[in-house]
Parts: structure tokens; sequence; C-alpha cells
């Protein structure tokens, strides 16, 4: 079920599905060092840090990360624009990650020992809106066939 709220109706943090859309419109005048983290019961997560000049994605904890020496970090994205929306496509392993309607895009993979379940903002004043869309993944429906 699809799930819309505005800033004062965020409640950090929020119940999501594994696999979801989720768009988060940022107010363009609290836009600076607004973070986000998407994780699990077992403090797994996903890190999202937008500042004024880059975007910063941290999968440090984001579950198994000791196959490679290089996997456990954090990648950073210089911009060089204000960015009000970020569109979300969240997989069980992977997140496609679009800034303002595509101007800026990344694409991050992640291996958690259990499913993500939340999202939780660090300042939920920054959030004009955020809507949440759960989708069906890939490998559910290959696995019903």
């Amino acid at each position: 079920k699809k799930l819309s709220l505005t800033t004062q109706e965020i409640k950090s943090p929020i119940t999501i599905h594994s696999c979801s859309q989720i768009v988060i419109n940022i107010l363009k005048e609290k836009n600076k060092d607004f973070i986000f983290t998407i994780g699990n019961k077992k403090q797994e997560k996903i890190s999202f840090t937008l500042t004024d000049t880059s975007l910063y994605f941290d999968r440090k904890q984001s579950g198994i990360v000791d196959f490679q020496p290089e996997f456990a970090n954090i990648n950073v994205i210089p911009i060089d624009r204000t960015i009000t929306q970020i569109s979300l496509f969240l997989d069980k392993t992977s997140v496609e990650a679009f800034f303002n309607e595509g101007e800026v895009v990344m694409t991050e993979i992640f291996f958690p020992t259990e499913p993500f379940q939340f999202i939780e903002f660090l300042y939920t004043d920054a959030v004009k809106n955020v809507t949440i869309t759960p989708i069906n993944s890939i490998y559910d429906a290959k696995d019903k066939k």
C-alpha cells in the first residue's frame, strides 16, 4: 500500500517494504546536510548524506562487507546544483537513486543479512513530503514460476 507523508506526519523511523520506490521532496532552504538511513533490526544500514557540494553513500555497515577491502566504503559524487528531490528504487541488494528527476544518478549494491525494513531521517523538518510505494521484486516473481 502506498504511503504519503508530509513533514508534520513523519515519525522516524518509517517502516518500508524491502523492495520499494521512495520519493523524497526536500525543502530547498533546508537541504544542506540532509541525512537519511535505510536499515534493519540488526543495525545493518545504508546512509545518504547531501551537502552543498557532494552526495555521500555509506555502505560500511550494510551487512556482508568483508569480501573486498574497498567495498565497505563511502562513495562520493560531487554536485553543482541544489537537490530538492530524491527518487529511490530499493531492491533487496541494490538501490537506484535519481536526484532532481535524473540530473544526478547513482547505483549502489549492498548485501544485508536480512531485508531492510525502515527509513529514518536525521532531520525530518527538511522533508517536504515522502511517498513510499512497495514494488514487486524480480526475484519473487521468478520464484513463483
